[in-house]
């Protein structure tokens, strides 16, 4: 039946339709002929009208509150374990940020949701140069048949290898170990500074010390620090070690400390003479910081700015004396 043919209301039902409308919104009068039609009273024509306006708004409520149906993306190893994607990846001749490049075509003739996840280590086919463990997840959606090329975000893994040249040829790789996905999900969700990551990376692929993550803005760091204390399972280190810079492009590491910076409270109960050290595990002083400075009851901050390069690696300690004699407080780093 089209609108054409739809048929006229009679009187009868025009009077039906404006009665019923009338009796939910103001009811009819009483000497209304339509009210034997409608005989029930006008307080519960209201209570019947309000209580349709709270089913109406509980349904819509409840229907905003449903979830929307998320999409689900893919490992992209495995859709290629499926014969559903082909994947090439290369190097864009770095070592961190976005340096590897995934070429990527779909197979199949849907589309395709594919993830490449936060935590997984690209292995690199030359065994001289590093591989790249990726800690920024990208979700991509590939039509049937299409072709893309996408950055893959990561960082070097192997801080003694040298870096990757450009079009250095990757495999796919695998999940890494979970300590390692704890530390990629925690920078995929933040914003660090380039060189704190790879340090924080160093930490869990090749046990680099949690002091060498570092930064101007010290905040900026405080969570990978205390991620990869917890990963590791000691304590979060007071101080900063700083490294010499590389000496060559194909050595990514010096592994050659040259500086520890922090800081150092204590306090001071009565006046007193007040003597800083540096010793080493034997007890013999390797540098004197503060040569007897008279100080008044208090709290102090010595700000640690210590020149290390060529110190020997192991344990230090810094004493801090009053009166030349009384130990005040003696704390450790370790080179």
């Amino acid at each position: 039946m089209t609108l054409n043919t739809i048929p006229a209301l009679n009187q009868t039902d025009e009077r039906i339709v404006s009665g019923v409308t009338n009796w939910f919104l103001i009811g009819y009068p009483k000497n209304s002929s339509l009210m034997n039609h409608f005989s029930i009273s006008h307080s519960k024509r209201l209570f019947v009208f309000f209580g349709l306006c709270v089913i109406l708004l509980v349904t819509s409520a409840f229907i905003n509150r449903i979830p929307a149906v998320e999409k689900e993306f893919i490992s992209i190893e495995k859709l290629m374990t499926e014969g559903k994607l082909d994947v090439s990846i290369s190097g864009l001749g770095g070592y961190q940020e976005e340096c590897v490049a995934f070429k990527i075509k779909n197979l199949t003739g849907d589309s395709v949701l594919l993830r490449i996840e936060p935590g997984r280590r690209l292995h690199s086919e030359d065994t001289t140069m590093q591989d790249i463990f990726i800690v920024k997840h990208k979700n991509l959606t590939l039509p049937p048949y299409a072709e893309i090329t996408e950055k893959g975000y990561g960082f070097c893994c192997k801080s003694h290898h040298r870096g990757p040249a450009s079009g250095a040829v990757f495999g796919i790789g695998a999940m890494a170990p979970e300590s390692w996905q704890k530390l990629a999900n925690v920078i995929d969700k933040g914003n660090f500074p380039k060189q704190a990551i790879q340090a924080a990376v160093w930490c869990v692929s090749n046990d680099h010390p949690i002091s060498a993550i570092t930064d101007k803005n010290p905040a900026s760091v405080d969570l990978l620090r205390r991620t990869v204390a917890k990963i590791k399972g000691v304590e979060v280190p007071w101080y900063t070690v700083i490294f010499e810079e590389a000496a060559t492009e194909h050595q990514l590491f010096s592994d050659k400390h040259q500086r520890v910076t922090g800081e150092v409270n204590y306090q001071i109960n009565n006046s007193a003479i007040v003597s800083i050290l540096v010793k080493d595990r034997t007890g013999q002083v390797i540098r004197s910081l503060v040569k007897g400075n008279s100080n008044t009851s208090g709290s102090y901050t010595y700000h640690l700015d210590l020149s290390v390069s060529g110190w020997p690696k192991g344990e230090y300690i810094i004493y801090i004396y009053e009166d030349y004699s009384n130990l005040n407080k003696k704390v450790g780093f370790k080179l």
